[in-house]
């Protein structure tokens, strides 16, 4: 719901418009405007032409509304949170209360509310409430560490029962949320990355065994209320906390923060993460966004809230779009959906909706009774999650109605009292809170008595279908009953057969026939329905054999072209081979190798099926390779040698793919191995003999090691070769590598080659070599110096021979950072302990110590200028090792360009990286038995091994039989201390370089030139009466371009772009960011002056542009 790096966006209202810190405000501050009154902040909604805004209810009948439903009469049931986010204390009863908020009258505006339960009637405790649906006659509620039931009676509570336990709330504003029910009559909700949760059963009887716990992080879940199954429908995302189906084609669409912001949810899907890796080590990869943009420059990249717009009363130009809340961006944004394949492409519309109130935080919409869009609204001066515990508002909140200009409110109908026939005919009704009502209330009544099924021999929509399910119709896939136009409710039909987990053999072979058009399909083959059959794979692979299924997709030719079909056949295939014995993996791989093989029909139409051969081969190859099976090798080994390498390469892809497996491991060859390794040798392929020549050093190879060693001191060969040598030499250990290495270190040429020497004598553990590193740290680069630290600071020996290098002064004490004093401390070793003491100081400064060092730091930007081209340097040669910003630099840790970076937000984040931080993020210190240690991010992780990603990017895979033990330490990898690494000009430069919307900092003042900091405050001189300034400054935009710009001041104020006035006004208080002006800038050079008339002996100006793109250049 809120994320830990923002961005804001720029707010309307009437006249002038008022910056928000837009692009670079600190998010863990408030707005800075008073709170309004709800009907004023309605006023201030700038709604989409076709609609209005109208507010249903606020303070004090509504506070810290997080989670919200509307029941089958029309009434809206929110949760109330007042332990976000903090949690309950314990020994405590939490405060959270569910309400009911009724319109008796049909006007539109809630008159009469009640409290249905507080959390003092609960029997037992909880963290907080962050979910709630109605249904089953009763409340369901998500509360950590319990998903509960709360019997209704007449409004009131009566049985709390507990459902579900073990969800966690490590991060609080990523618990388990936006509860809803989906067209299968299944309770869905969703799940945070940073929060971990291992969910069983509350039952524990005889014939209601608890079964396995459920691990889960990012994901999808869904719950069904009378079977009482609990799974993963899908994984992955960030922080997701919006969701809602489409209403034409049942698909869900979801929105999240961080990571591009939409994605379409498909049955098993492993989506793309913003942190941590899959739950399946095999997975091989991840299904992307569907939106085709990000808001991350413009309006930050914390989403939550969302509704599909595809229904019959939405005007036309809407019925394809989704919106969604811009918690940052106080707004409502516009996504317009278009097919892709078998799934969506989101491309950016017109914002829904621009608040004019800065305290605006949109969480979560639903359809109301009239066809209106409820939406819930935090509200709070607040934006963000990284926001002080005690700095909440808790007197405050929202829910508004969104409705079509002019539309008629009336009250709304109660469909519980609509007889069975009539609650039917309201599943067609076109109104979607109408239609979604009462399928969920015909699920209900079917679960405590059957109802009559419908006599349909033809399904003619998937709202047919829908019926039917809802009422226990006996569904079995059958294309056959389905119309030939209608390929949604075909692929609804394999959805709801593949439900069943159990379908019949008649079933599966309808599914693979179903894949590719043949005469006895009545249905035209969609892309929709291979979809999911794919997804039906997956979740049927264990059950059924789905290998003919499977093989049909496979051979499908344009496969490849989908989005997501590719890797939906691949997680089912996975699941068959995990589980196949050795026969049917030699079948499978048998054909495998014949499919593979290219279809010559002339010598000028050949048929190359890529799907297989550029997806499906090496991820076989690779998760045969990840197994520690010797059998399993050996069998790729000979499969390998059976693949053609003509069209397409069949070969060399599987090559890569086992290369991929065997990355950092070294086992015995297997026998086949020499065999093949002289045939792929005698082919004569760089690519190949490439592959071969690393695979040899995995296999112990002999020959493998004379290479390297003569590879890496070959200055005529790249620069690639010769750190793959490096590599070679750091896996197999040779004793002469040690000196070659040591040589390369000290004397190579090529940095890329001297890095990955120093990276390889890691491997090595002469105590010699220490000292040797020592003795010659004049001869090491800057760049260099890091990774010779980093190889010291991993033994213990080592480190002692560090730390006595910084002692002696032959090391400088600002090349140890946190994270070097950590990895030496890890050792637990007293007598080391007291060294780094005494040559670094205290290991973790206070709270206390931090705010004043940030508060030192502060002073330090007012003590001269700041370039642009020096922070760019120092970010390359500190920041880049670990960020992503601006298109340079690694993704280990958060990449920057939506991250809110004001002179606040970059202080915090760099003196107290460990302020905020999520378990992803969470560094390991592995030890290992050769007495080494390890340190990074977990990257993957499978049974043999797993994969350490460290700065620059760079992986190590670590075998498990190496490793001693693991600890995992709620870290940053970005260490603290990097004030210490810096000059105070290298810090403000890199501030100057990194900040968002940068003050102009090179100006004229009065004629005379002025040098200011990055913080921008250009001041002015003492005036007692009233004083003149005119302040000139200079820009050069690369194309005409529109902007703002945002100005500061302390009084009367006159300014000119070229010539042109753009701007009269008073300003007040010398604060940046009071006025936001719309302004052309020309191609080249632009001058801007200000002319300010003020009084007093600290008044001061601020100006930049806002340039979310970094597109506009300023002296230096």
């Amino acid at each position: 719901m809120r994320s830990f790096l923002v961005l804001s966006l720029l707010v309307w209202a009437p006249g002038v418009l008022f910056a928000q810190r837009e692009f670079g405000f600190d998010n863990r501050k408030p707005s800075g405007q008073p709170y309004l009154a709800a009907e004023e902040t309605v006023k201030r909604f700038k709604v989409a032409p076709e609609f209005e805004a109208k507010l249903f209810a606020g303070e004090p009948q509504v506070v810290n509304p997080i989670a919200f439903t509307i029941d089958e009469k029309g009434r809206v049931w929110v949760v109330e949170s007042f332990e976000y986010p903090k949690r309950t204390p314990k020994g405590k009863m939490p405060r959270d209360r569910i309400v009911i908020l009724e319109d008796t009258d049909g006007d539109g505006v809630c008159d009469k509310r009640s409290v249905f339960a507080d959390g003092k009637d609960f029997p037992k405790s909880f963290d907080m409430a962050s979910g709630i649906e109605v249904g089953h006659g009763g409340v369901f509620l998500g509360a950590p560490p319990y998903l509960w039931f709360i019997e209704n009676k007449n409004d009131k509570p009566g049985k709390f029962e507990v459902l579900l336990e073990g969800f966690g709330s490590h991060d609080t504003h990523e618990t388990l949320n936006t509860f809803q029910w989906g067209p299968d009559g299944w309770l869905y909700g969703l799940h945070g990355v940073f929060t971990h949760s291992e969910v069983k059963s509350a039952d524990d009887q005889a014939d209601n065994p608890r079964g396995p716990s459920v691990k889960m992080n990012a994901a999808i879940w869904r719950y069904h209320p009378t079977t009482r199954k609990f799974e993963i429908f899908a994984e992955g995302t960030s922080n997701p906390w919006g969701m809602d189906w489409r209403n034409t084609d049942g698909q869900f669409i979801l929105c999240c923060c961080v990571i591009p912001h939409l994605f379409h949810v498909i049955p098993g899907g492993n989506y793309k993460r913003q942190a941590g890796s899959s739950f399946n080590p095999y997975a091989y990869g991840e299904i992307k966004e569907i939106c085709d943009h990000t808001f991350h420059r413009e309006s930050g990249w914390a989403h939550a809230g969302l509704i599909s717009l595809d229904v019959p009363h939405m005007p036309e130009k809407y019925r394809n779009s989704v919106i969604f809340g811009s918690i940052h961006g106080c707004s409502i944004k516009q996504n317009i959906l278009k097919p892709n394949g078998s799934t969506y492409i989101a491309s950016r519309g017109d914002d829904f909706l621009v608040s004019g109130d800065k305290n605006f935080r949109p969480i979560n919409m639903k359809w109301g009774p009239n066809g209106d869009i409820f939406l819930i609204d935090w509200h709070d001066q607040n934006p963000c999650h990284q926001t002080p515990p005690d700095n909440w508002d808790y007197e405050h909140g929202r829910v508004y109605r969104i409705q079509l200009k002019g539309a008629a409110t009336k009250k709304a109908e109660d469909l519980a009292k609509l007889g069975d026939d009539a609650l039917l005919a309201k599943l067609s009704d076109p109104n979607p809170f109408v239609s979604r009502q009462a399928l969920r209330l015909v699920y209900e009544r079917h679960a405590a008595k059957p109802l009559p099924a419908t006599n349909t021999p033809k399904i003619r929509s998937w709202h047919d279908l829908r019926t039917l399910s809802a009422i226990g119709a006996a569904l079995s896939f059958d294309p056959s009953i389905v119309t030939a136009d209608n390929p949604v409710a075909a692929a609804w039909l394999v959805r709801f057969a593949a439900d069943k987990r159990t379908p019949t053999d008649g079933e599966v072979r309808w599914m693979a026939a179903a894949v590719r058009p043949t005469p006895d399909i009545p249905i035209q083959t969609a892309p929709a329905i291979r979809r999911e059959i794919a997804s039906a794979a997956i979740r049927l692979a264990g059950n059924r054999d789905v290998t003919p299924i499977l093989h049909e997709l496979m051979l499908v030719r344009d496969a490849g072209n989908d989005p997501v079909l590719s890797h939906l056949i691949w997680l089912g295939y996975e699941k068959l081979l995990g589980s196949a014995s050795n026969t049917v993996l030699d079948a499978e791989l048998a054909w495998l190798a014949g499919e593979a093989q290219a279809k010559v029909l002339t010598p000028d139409k050949i048929i190359v099926n890529f799907i297989l051969v550029e997806d499906i081969l090496p991820k076989v190859a690779r998760r045969l390779g990840s197994t520690g099976n010797p059998d399993h090798l050996e069998r790729c080994i000979d499969w390998i040698g059976k693949l053609d390498n003509s069209y397409g390469s069949p070969r060399t892809r599987a090559l890569e793919g086992l290369a991929a497996a065997m990355q950092g491991k070294l086992v015995d060859a297997p026998p086949n191995w020499s065999k093949l390794r002289d045939a792929l040798l005698a082919d004569n392929n760089a690519a190949v003999t490439n592959l071969v020549n690393k695979l040899s050093v995995n296999f112990r190879d002999p020959e493998a090691v004379r290479r390297a060693l003569r590879d890496v001191v070959d200055s005529k060969l790249s620069t690639d070769a010769r750190v793959d040598a490096a590599r070679a030499i750091a896996l197999l250990r040779p004793e002469q590598g040690e000196p070659l290495l040591l040589k390369l270190v000290t004397a190579e040429e090529s940095l890329p080659v001297r890095v990955e020497a120093a990276r390889a004598l890691s491997a090595y553990s002469n105590p010699d070599l220490a000292r040797e590193l020592v003795v010659n740290w004049p001869k090491y680069p800057p760049a260099l110096r890091g990774e010779i630290v980093s190889v010291l600071a991993g033994r213990k020996e080592w480190a002692r021979t560090l730390l006595v290098g910084v002692a002696e002064r032959r090391i400088q004490r600002t090349e140890l950072t946190d994270n070097h004093i950590l990895r030496m401390r890890a050792f637990k070793d007293r007598d080391l302990d007291d060294e780094i003491q005494k040559v670094w100081g205290k290991f973790r400064d206070t709270p206390a110590d931090l705010a004043k060092l940030i508060d030192q730091m502060r002073n330090r930007l007012y003590e001269g200028d700041a370039s642009f081209s020096r922070g760019k340097v120092v970010f390359e040669n500190l920041c880049a090792k670990c960020h992503k910003f601006d298109g340079r630099g690694a993704e280990v840790g958060p990449p920057l360009d939506g991250a809110g970076r004001d002179i606040e937000y970059l202080l915090a984040n760099i003196i107290d990286p460990n302020r905020v931080i999520g378990s992803p993020y969470f560094i390991r210190v592995v030890e290992l038995k050769n007495g080494r240690n390890e340190i990074g991010l977990l990257a993957a992780e499978d049974e043999q091994s797993i994969t350490l990603k460290i700065e620059n990017g760079v992986t190590k895979v670590i075998p498990r039989k190496e490793i001693e033990s693991i600890d995992v330490q709620e870290k940053s990898l970005m260490p603290e201390g990097i004030d210490k690494n810096l000059t105070p000009q290298a810090f403000r430069d890199v501030i100057r370089y990194v900040m968002a919307n940068p003050f102009l900092n090179h100006v004229k003042l009065n004629g005379m030139p002025l040098k200011v900091g990055p913080h921008g405050r250009i001041p002015l001189f003492e005036a007692k009466d009233t004083g003149e300034a005119v302040i000139e400054a200079a820009v050069t935009a690369p194309a005409a371009m529109k902007t703002k710009l945002l100005l500061g001041g302390a009084g009367a104020t006159t300014v000119k772009l070229n010539g042109k006035t753009i701007y009269k006004g008073a300003l007040s208080g010398s604060e940046p960011d009071q006025a936001a002006v719309d302004v052309e800038l020309v191609q080249g050079s632009n001058t801007l002056t200000i002319e300010t008339s003020y009084t007093g002996v600290k008044a001061a100006v601020y100006a930049r542009y806002l340039d979310p793109e970094r597109r506009l250049r300023y002296p230096d």
